[in-house]
């Protein structure tokens, strides 16, 4: 049994010819549904067809594209990589912001010099509190076998980055992006692992789905301690067994990944905000995302590679 936990092994497991497909199981979908849902143009495709809310989103296949959009667009817009898994490394960032159309322009050709294409997404407007996000899974008839919801209290960068401090929430709290998830998957006939982001809109209150990720997540540990372990689900399906549905688990679990969150304080500090209370008060009590007393070496090496970086970071100004 295997599972991909990137985009790129989902493809090739979803992709394995029918021998192998009997040597090796997973739990998915045809290719073409991974291909449509892992391509961030593919995604738009689809939430638009299924008619579930999102973003105004348009894909940027040349620069003419760019010179259709009103000033007003793309004033309240960013640029999102199509392929994030091979967009992060190149500009380590998730997406761009723009300030202008000269701006989303010179971007656009930087883009495009390395390779990797890019679409204008609405910027949808409110605090990190306003993001939730609902995993779960869908067995191979279709059917949610479990949902969890959690909420977004800070991130790391804050326009564009990780969670680094979450809670569990009940199920009730996000009901209608429960129903707007479900929606996209009836359409296009997915089946295992997801975990799709939304964000409620200060404007309408709306929520609007911004990514669905199709495989595990980082956080997928903490939907199981709090009660749905999906990785097991996944087994399960995947090997043809029945999978217990599972709709109770423990809301108010708090989450803390450790060094985006210290990083998070920083720019926080930066800011000119001192309420240091309200940061560190949050991790007493919380989960940690990668430390675990009877597993200590991710932690470990997490911390010694960050350290690195930001040594090679602070020798290499000195040495300019």
């Amino acid at each position: 049994m295997l599972i991909g936990c990137t985009d790129d092994w989902v493809r090739c497991l979803a992709a394995l010819d029918a021998g192998l497909r009997g040597r090796f199981r997973t739990s998915l979908p045809d290719a073409a549904v991974i291909a449509q849902l892992v391509d961030k143009g593919g995604l738009a495709a689809a939430l638009r067809d299924a008619g579930v809310p999102h973003p105004e989103t348009r894909l940027l296949e040349s620069e003419s594209d760019l010179e259709t959009v009103s000033d007003a667009l793309i004033s309240s817009s960013f640029l999102k990589p199509v392929d994030s898994q091979r967009f992060g490394p190149v500009f380590q960032a998730k997406a761009f912001n723009v300030t202008s159309r000269e701006d989303a322009l010179a971007k656009f050709r930087k883009a495009r010099a390395a390779g990797l294409q890019l679409l204008l997404q609405e910027y949808v407007p409110g605090p990190p509190t306003n993001h939730y996000f609902v995993d779960g899974f869908l067995d191979a008839g279709g059917t949610l076998r479990g949902v969890f919801a959690r909420r977004r209290h800070r991130m790391y960068p804050r326009d564009f980055g990780n969670s680094s401090y979450m809670t569990s929430v009940p199920a009730r709290e996000v009901e209608e992006a429960t129903a707007a998830v479900q929606q996209l998957f009836r359409h296009t006939g997915y089946r295992g692992i997801f975990s799709a982001e939304f964000k409620r809109d200060q404007r309408d209150g709306v929520f609007k789905l911004l990514e669905v990720n199709v495989r595990p997540w980082w956080y997928v540990e903490f939907a199981a301690r709090c009660g749905v372990d999906v990785c097991y689900m996944y087994y399960l399906d995947a090997l043809e067994r029945p999978v217990p549905s599972s709709s109770q688990y423990r809301a108010g679990q708090r989450l803390v990944h450790a060094w985006c969150d210290f990083k998070a304080w920083g720019e926080r500090r930066r800011a000119g905000d001192k309420a240091w209370w309200d940061h560190w008060g949050a991790w007493l009590g919380s989960h940690r995302a990668t430390f675990s007393w009877d597993d200590p070496l991710p932690a470990v090496a997490m911390t010694l590679q960050a350290v690195t970086r930001k040594a090679a970071g602070l020798f290499g100004r000195r040495g300019r």
